[in-house]
Order: structure tokens, then C-alpha cells, then sequence
């Protein structure tokens, strides 16, 4: 429903009496909805009386396309408010309008006007010397959708409510017609305020907000108001629109604390989000042998970044504070010599107290696959290849220390990935390495062509990974499909279509797309059938 929150102050007070007014306008009772369908270019008067100044809320909920709602006092005065023209009421939408105003005593009327062409509808009429309930309505508002509202005198709000599923960075988007000033205010799910601003604006030259800001997943509200409580003619138009950008991170565990600390691997890169109600995170690693390392951490961070190293007993033995922001990131090389083996922690924090938040990413070196000649921490297969020679799917080239992500895979090696993840399948020791993968291929009806040596097709792994996750021996084009709706794979081109050609089923698989594919089946939640 569309709301819109009119106030009118003209500084009195007073008490309600029975009405006395005895033209054609039907009375309304303090309180007590009135419901009326009105035919196109239809009028309907209703009137109430106050004996002493007072305080009163009106609410009119329409379903006419085109209402006119005027307020006028028995003896033809016009009440300080212009007539209101309500523009977007719907059956299934309806427009709601409520209206706060102080009056003098007398004797007043509110004139409802189906204009002519508007169809009619059904209207919803209430009057009252008491708050309404849904004065404080909270309004549900979708990103990238615009509103618009009407802000009038006497502290006159609209709250919005957004919802975010993932920590990321809203957008604020708001240009305000207000006579004199417009102020914005964000809340968090407690109503703390997160932001307040007011900007100067006439009905000519609106204040134009853009507003980013960094939160952490949750409830938020977003306020427009009038705050100019001394100022009688502060009133006009606004139009509001948000956006939101989920943030990169991959780590979105409760990591708070030595005891969640989120584990991670050398040579993997992990993203963490900080905000205003999330400023510091811990993670853990294992130091296999002694030696030297480095953690290698990027922050945007807004202000400063602290970055401490904690060992296994959770004594800190190196930290370091470095001013960093978004657009000016520092990159931390922390590095530790003769480290003896065992666990070790990092923790990252922000200052407290921030509005905005930000991204930060932390790398191990040292050890495992950094330890290659050809590993590469900015390549997008870094984290997937620390995830498949931890779990020992890949080993390298111990001879000439080379991981080779880009080399054809052979139909042998295919299967040897994907066996040693699935069933713990290892290499045979009789005849050939492979015949153990070959075997379990065979028992499982994979369409292999037993060629060991020959690199193997996109199209024909596509089929054995569908098969090996559910059990069904799908067709080429019907595996392709079933590896995008799990979001195995985003195609040769990730803007591209996700449709048949774009995974190019008669290319030859590499190393780095085959162990990727496998690494986001992990992430996903996804297990072998068997």
C-alpha cells in the first residue's frame, strides 16, 4: 500500500461533542470507520463538530483511480490545507492518506469527489481524536523501486522498511521538495539512528541525497521527515529510491571469536565484510612444518584496519594499524620467520562506532600451493586449487613444482579428480596408476571412452558430474543444464546465456575449470549420491 503522512498545525486544543450540522452530510462517530462506494463523478459530505480546539486524525484508504478529498469548515472557510488530489488508488492497491491536524472548534466537513472518468471505487473513512495505529506503519520498500511521498507539518514522517538478506552497501537515493529543508535518517532494527542528514530545498531546487552506506545483513528503516517542528509551511514533495550491492565476501559465518574462528587455507583467498554491527573477525590456519609465512591481507576498510596474528595459544605476536578506505586500500605483508607448526589466528578489526562498513580479502603464504612456481593469488582458480590439494584431489608436479591450471586434462586424470574427492578412490599400484579410476568408472556406467591419454571433452564431464551428484544418467544438453541450475558452472562466458553453447561441450576440459566445478558443488552443499 501506498501511504503518505499530511500534518496540519495550527497550535490549538480541544474536545468532541455531538454534531449539530444538519444539511445533507452524513456524521461521522470518533473512531468508527465509514465504508462508501463511490460511481464515477460522485460526492459524498460527512461532517463532526468540536466544541473546544483540538487535535485530529483523518485516514482515507481509496481504491479510485482519480479522489479529491477537500476539509472546509460548515460556514464555507477552507481548513489551511490545499484539496488533495489521490491519483493512485487500486482495487488491489489500495492509495492511503492520513491526515494530522490541530483545529479551532466549529463545525467542519470532508468532501470525498469521484472525478469524472475515475471509474468509482470503494473508500474507507476514519476519523479520530486518538492516534491511529498505522501513524507508525513501517512501509515495506523493494530496491530499485521508486516511491514517492508527501511530507506537511508538526514533525510529518514516512518510515520504509528494507530487509538485507546479505551483508552489502545500500544506496539511498532521495530528492526532496520540502519548502525549507529535507532530512533523511537511517535505522537499524532497534531504531538507533545510523545516519542522519538534512539538506536546504525549496519546491524549485530539490535536496538531492545519494547516500552509501555499508550494512551488515538485517532490518533497517529509512526515514524522510520534517524536523522543522517551529515551521508552519515546511511542507512538499519527495521521491525515494534504494539499491543494494550484496558484498563479495565468502565468509558470512558468526566468526567473532577465537572459538568460531573460520578456518582457512594457504594459498586460498578469503573475503570478509566489517559494518557497523560487525567489526572484527577472526580466522584460523595450520602451519604444517616449521617455517617462515606471510599473510597477505587488502583492506578498504573506511579509517583504519587493524590486523593482529595470534599463536596457538592465542598470545598475540604481531599486529600492525595502517589508515586504509575504499579508494585507498593498504595491503598488510605480515610476515612470521621460523614459525613453529601448529594453529595459528588473525583477526581483523575495524574502528567502532562507523557508519560505513567495507570489504577486506586475507591470503596464507607460506605453505601448500603457494609454494608452486606457477601459483597465482589474483587467479580465479586460487581458492578452488587450495581447496583441491588440501583435500588431496590434486597433488602438482612435485619434479618441476608446477600446478599447470591451463593443461588439458586427460580422460585418466578426470577421473582420478573426480574419484579421489567422491569415493577416496586412490591410485592403483598394479600395472597402470589409473586402472583403480577406471574400474569404479566402468562399476558406475560412465559414458568414458577409455583413453587414458587423451584429453577429455567439456560436454562428456558435464555428464559424468551430473550423474555422480544424483544417481541419473542424464543426456549432454540435459547434464549441462542440471551443472548451471546448481550453479556448478556460469558457461565459457558469464554474461553470455547459460544455454548449451555457451559451455562449448566439444572443447577440452583444463585442470582449473574441472577442479572449479567441483570446489562450488563443495561450497554449494552438494554431496556424490552414494
Amino acid at each position: 500500500m501506498k501511504k503518505l503522512l499530511l500534518a496540519v498545525v495550527l497550535f490549538f486544543t480541544a474536545s468532541i461533542v455531538m454534531p449539530t450540522y444538519t444539511k445533507a452530510a452524513n456524521e461521522l462517530i470518533d473512531g468508527k470507520p465509514v465504508n462508501v462506494s463511490l460511481s464515477d463523478d460522485d460526492y459524498r459530505s460527512y461532517s463532526f463538530i468540536l466544541k473546544n480546539k483540538n487535535r485530529i486524525m483523518i485516514r482515507v484508504e481509496s481504491e479510485v483511480p482519480k479522489l479529491t478529498f477537500k476539509l472546509k469548515e460548515v460556514n464555507g472557510t477552507s481548513v489551511p490545507v490545499n484539496p488533495v488530489y489521490l491519483n493512485d488508488g487500486r482495487k488491489d492497491n489500495p492509495q492511503i492518506v492520513v491526515y494530522e491536524l490541530d483545529l479551532n472548534k466549529g463545525e467542519y466537513i470532508i468532501e470525498l469527489h469521484a472525478r469524472y472518468d475515475s471509474g468509482g471505487g470503494k473508500v474507507n473513512l476514519t476519523y479520530s481524536t486518538g492516534e491511529l495505529e498505522d501513524m507508525t506503519e513501517r512501509i515495506p520498500l523493494a530496491f530499485n523501486e521508486q516511491v514517492e511521498g508527501f511530507i506537511v507539518r508538526n514533525h510529518a514522517q514516512d518510515v520504509y522498511k528494507i530487509e538485507l538478506e546479505k551483508d552489502g552497501y545500500i544506496t539511498i537515493f532521495l530528492n526532496g521538495l520540502l519548502r525549507k529543508e529535507t532530512s533523511l535518517q537511517v535505522l537499524d532494527y532497534r531504531d538507533n539512528p545510523l545516519l542522519t542528514k538534512t539538506l536546504k530545498s525549496t519546491v524549485t531546487m530539490p535536496a538531492q541525497f545519494n547516500e552509501r552506506i555499508a550494512l551488515s545483513k538485517g532490518t533497517y528503516y529509512i526515514k524522510v521527515y520534517n524536523r522543522l517542528n517551529d515551521v508552519e509551511m515546511n511542507t512538499g514533495n519527495y521521491t525515494l529510491e534504494t539499491s543494494y550491492q550484496p558484498t563479495s565476501a565468502n565468509d558470512q559465518s558468526a566468526n567473532n571469536t577465537f572459538a568460531d574462528a573460520t578456518p582457512i587455507l594457504f594459498g586460498a583467498t578469503t573475503t570478509g565484510f566489517l559494518g557497523r554491527t560487525d567489526t572484527t573477525d577472526y580466522y584460523s590456519f595450520i602451519v604444517p612444518s616449521k617455517g617462515d609465512f606471510t599473510i597477505n591481507l587488502i583492506s578498504r576498510l573506511p579509517k583504519s584496519t587493524t590486523v593482529a596474528l595470534y599463536n596457538q595459544y592465542q598470545n598475540r605476536i604481531k599486529t600492525e594499524t595502517r589508515n586504509t578506505s575504499e579508494t585507498n586500500p593498504y595491503t598488510f605483508n605480515m610476515k612470521i620467520e621460523n614459525a613453529e607448526p601448529g594453529k595459528y589466528y588473525i583477526n581483523v578489526t575495524s574502528p567502532k562506532g562507523l557508519i560505513e562498513g567495507g570489504e577486506y580479502s586475507v591470503t596464507p603464504l607460506g605453505f601448500g600451493i603457494t609454494t608452486f612456481k606457477d601459483y597465482d593469488m589474483s587467479a580465479y582458480w586460487t581458492s578452488a586449487f587450495a581447496w583441491g590439494y588440501h583435500n588431496g584431489i590434486i597433488k602438482g608436479q612435485s619434479a618441476t613444482k608446477l600446478l599447470k591450471p591451463y593443461q588439458k586434462v586427460t580422460e585418466a586424470q578426470a577421473l582420478a579428480m573426480m574419484f579421489r574427492h567422491m569415493f577416496g578412490t586412490q591410485d592403483s599400484t598394479k600395472w597402470q596408476w589409473y586402472d583403480s579410476y577406471y574400474d569404479v568408472a566402468r562399476a558406475e556406467g560412465l559414458p568414458i571412452r577409455t583413453m587414458p591419454n587423451e584429453p577429455v571433452r567439456r560436454g562428456d564431464i558435464a555428464r559424468m558430474l551430473a550423474y555422480l551428484y544424483t544417481g541419473t544418467h542424464f543426456s549432454e544438453r540435459d547434464a549441462i543444464t542440471w551443472l548451471y541450475n546448481n550453479h556448478i558452472t556460469t558457461g565459457k562466458n558469464p554474461n553470455a546465456p547459460q544455454d548449451y553453447a555457451n559451455f562449448a561441450p566439444n572443447e577440452l576440459m583444463v585442470r582449473a575449470h574441472l577442479v572449479a566445478f567441483m570446489h562450488r558443488a563443495d561450497q554449494n552443499g552438494l554431496q556424490p549420491y552414494k
